[in-house]
């Protein structure tokens, strides 16, 4: 609707903390309108200086000093395999298990820390994974692992969409999720928002500890 305010936000793909932030943003704010931009190869700090958008949530934190990031809450890898796999929680014993599988991955040569939190966990295990399938969307990936087309590593909120076909077994490694915006906006909403991010990030924690 014309002449409603509008938060731009660079979001990764999230089936758990995202919804639930979204759902609080709509009934605090309802008269927000959000645009939601999935990641591209357009540098979300860019976006960010140029006030073409207003937030990022990303698992790297901004590196320019024009921008601040928070970081929200960690969470665990975890490997996502079809679900006739013989691998699963009970017999998993380590990436090891792995060598001769197909990975379906996002670019292990990227300079972000997703990228080489991936690299050090095949580093770990002495082995270069065989990458048959390279994407950077992860749901992208997780369909292609339920039509059985390789096995992938994931943050484990992936799980969360329900995809069936399948399996997802933790791993000892975390990775982060943060939020970023421009340091010296002092705009009422984005500090709102922030405000709901804050709050929506600590009820996350604490219903994931006490489930």
């Amino acid at each position: 609707m014309k002449g409603l305010p509008v938060l731009s936000g660079w979001v990764i793909p999230d089936y758990s903390f995202m919804p639930k932030l979204i759902t609080g943003i709509s009934q605090a704010l309802p008269d927000l309108k959000m645009e939601l931009i999935e990641p591209t190869d357009i540098s979300f700090e860019q976006l960010l200086l140029n006030y073409q958008m207003d937030m990022a949530f990303r698992r790297d934190p901004a590196v320019n000093p024009a921008l601040q990031s928070t970081c929200l809450y960690s969470e665990t890898f975890a490997l996502a395999v079809p679900m006739n796999h013989h691998l699963n929680e009970d017999n998993f014993k380590g990436l090891q298990d792995l060598k001769e599988e197909k990975f379906i991955l996002s670019n292990l040569g990227q300079a972000t820390f997703y990228a080489s939190s991936l690299r050090q966990m095949f580093e770990d295990y002495e082995f270069d994974p065989n990458v048959y399938i390279e994407t950077d969307f992860g749901g992208m990936g997780l369909g292609l692992v339920s039509q059985g087309l390789g096995v992938t590593i994931l943050p484990f909120s992936y799980s969360y969409s329900a995809l069936p076909n399948v399996r997802f077994i933790t791993l000892p490694y975390e990775v982060n999720l943060y939020v970023t915006w421009r340091k010296n906006d002092n705009s009422p909403m984005l500090n709102n928002i922030l405000r709901l991010v804050s709050e929506t990030a600590g009820k996350f924690l604490t219903e994931e500890e006490g489930s």
